[in-house]
């Protein structure tokens, strides 16, 4: 993945999990809710399936 499709990927992440835990959500709950906004973000980018987007967005490690 390249560093522009990764940090928009980033941002897709970090916003869901901002959104999340102001909601009053637990934050391994926001975690897992920004990890799939991430992933559904990067499978429209790229025109992957869910899983694979998936799958790649795990790999970078994000955390809240």
């Amino acid at each position: 993945m390249d560093e522009a499709t990764k940090e928009m990927v980033e941002v897709a992440y970090r916003d869901t999990a901002e959104e999340s835990i102001a909601r009053g959500i637990p934050l391994e709950k926001a975690h897992q809710e920004a990890l799939v906004a991430a992933a559904m973000f990067l499978s429209a980018i790229k025109g992957v399936e869910n899983e694979a987007a998936r799958q790649e967005v795990a790999v970078l490690g994000f955390k809240i």
